[in-house]
């Protein structure tokens, strides 16, 4: 079974049912179905063969959509690129994947009305599947520790990944999903494709602001589900927690991924969504959604990132690649994943000399308790050396924040002669800030070897655009 697969047999079965919503437009399954053929057919004349590679820009619309799933069903590898890359960008990307062919905003109108004019002429005709084991997709990772990274999906890992989504949550009823994170990045596009699957309603909101935007979209749509990031959520709890409140019968969940929420965040969320899930899935672009937790049901488990996915298996090891059987945080590791999600590889040839195609090995640092919940520690990459001792930047971040002075942080390792590394804080400040306050609280509430020995005040931490720190570019300042 593919995606496709399954969008066809909505149109089949569910033709009159809305499939997808967004500032554009409205589509049923019927109508989605006969557009992704129309366009399938439409770019017949560029010559294409099955197993090119392509790219798309997002539009955060319909019309994306249609062209991103009418690539697929002519037998393309796509890769979607953000609504604002820019040209060297997708030059560098082009040359890198050996794109065959571009749909870029600044060629075509990618909306409904745009692609609908664009296949005005086209005879509609019926279109072969694409194999399972054929490419579908290139995927580029956010780059929070290097350089993006090309990555292939296939279309059986396409679904092995929507058939773990669909296996977290838990939907009795019609699911009106709204989408707020852009549809080129792949948390975003697999749970509009798992929406798709099982028939329902999937609305886009195109930009989070002004935040009215996405109350509107609550109400009119009936919305029963949200993804969603921890930066949006910020700002939704900022401007519009009296308003969130009005929907709390109305949610029955709101999933969040990339990185984790603020036990003070989930804390208001359970507050005034008492009745309302809080998934927060663990994954990446290489292995897809592998680990989920309902934060409201086990808010006690700080720091925890739930249970393996249907397809997934997850092994925690250490430097040798040996599996750490046993359990606890004394037994940390390499997390480890499993799977038929997993990816086909990469697009450079130089990254796939360690890859394992039955095993995809992270570099985060995590541990398993007694009753098999995953805890994440760090980033192998972030983990911070102070003479022979391991200090996880998360967890220094999150005593600092506990100090009413600061609004936002992050911790770094910088260079040391005597200590190979020591903690530096970045900082953003509100007006009750006190340097020395400050290091007499997190001296009293770290152990001596965490305690960041430099605090740099900044305006702003630099992130990706889903919330994760860079920091990388932290280092760079260092």
């Amino acid at each position: 079974m593919t995606i496709l697969e399954s969008i066809y047999n909505n149109y089949k079965n569910r033709p009159n049912e809305k499939a997808i919503t967004a500032n554009d437009g409205t589509l049923t399954y019927k109508q989605l179905w006969e557009n992704l053929e129309l366009f399938a057919t439409y770019i017949e004349r560029y010559g294409l063969i099955k197993g090119d590679r392509v790219i798309i820009q997002n539009k955060q619309n319909i019309g994306f959509v249609i062209m991103q799933l009418g690539l697929l069903l002519y037998g393309l590898a796509v890769c979607p690129v953000g609504e604002n890359a820019t040209l060297d960008d997708i030059e560098k990307i082009t040359k890198e994947i050996n794109a065959k062919k571009s749909f870029l905003d600044n060629e075509y109108d990618i909306s409904l009305h745009g692609v609908e004019t664009l296949l005005l002429n086209t005879n509609r005709k019926e279109h072969e599947f694409p194999e399972e084991n054929m490419e579908a997709d290139v995927l580029y990772t956010t780059g929070t520790t290097g350089s993006p990274e090309g990555i292939i999906h296939t279309h059986r890992t396409h679904f092995a990944t929507i058939e773990n989504i669909i296996g977290i949550l838990e939907i009795d009823k019609e699911n009106n999903l709204l989408i707020t994170t852009p549809l080129h990045h792949s948390f975003a596009l697999r749970r509009l494709y798992a929406n798709l699957v099982l028939g329902y309603h999937t609305i886009i909101l195109y930009k989070l602001m002004p935040l009215s935007n996405f109350f509107t979209y609550l109400k009119l749509y009936n919305i029963t589900s949200i993804v969603t990031n921890p930066s949006a959520m910020n700002i939704i709890l900022k401007y519009g927690i009296d308003y969130l409140g009005e929907y709390a019968a109305q949610l029955n969940y709101i999933e969040f991924s990339s990185s984790p929420l603020k036990d003070n965040i989930v804390e208001k969320l359970i507050q005034i969504l008492p009745n309302t899930h809080l998934y927060n899935t663990y994954g990446s672009s290489e292995a897809a959604t592998t680990l989920c937790l309902d934060m409201a049901k086990y808010r006690t488990k700080t720091g925890c990132i739930g249970k393996p996915t249907r397809h997934t298996k997850i092994l925690i090891l250490d430097q040798n690649g040996n599996e750490i059987i046993e359990c606890g945080i004394d037994n940390k590791g390499y997390i480890a994943v499993v799977g038929k999600s997993i990816m086909k590889g990469y697009v450079k040839e130089e990254s796939n000399i360690k890859f394992n195609p039955y095993m995809y090995i992270s570099k985060d640092i995590g541990y398993k308790d007694e009753e098999g919940f995953y805890y994440l520690v760090g980033r192998d990459d972030d983990i911070i050396t102070v003479g022979g001792y391991k200090v996880a930047p998360e967890e220094v971040e999150d005593i600092a924040l506990k100090y009413s002075g600061i609004k936002e942080c992050a911790c770094v390792g910088k260079l040391d002669k005597i200590a190979g590394q020591v903690p530096v804080l970045f900082i953003i400040i509100n007006n009750k800030y006190n340097e020395n306050e400050l290091y007499k609280f997190l001296s009293s509430n770290l152990e001596p070897y965490k305690c960041p020995k430099e605090i740099r005040v900044i305006d702003e931490i630099p992130k990706t655009f889903n919330g994760k720190i860079l920091r990388r570019k932290l280092k760079e300042m260092l």
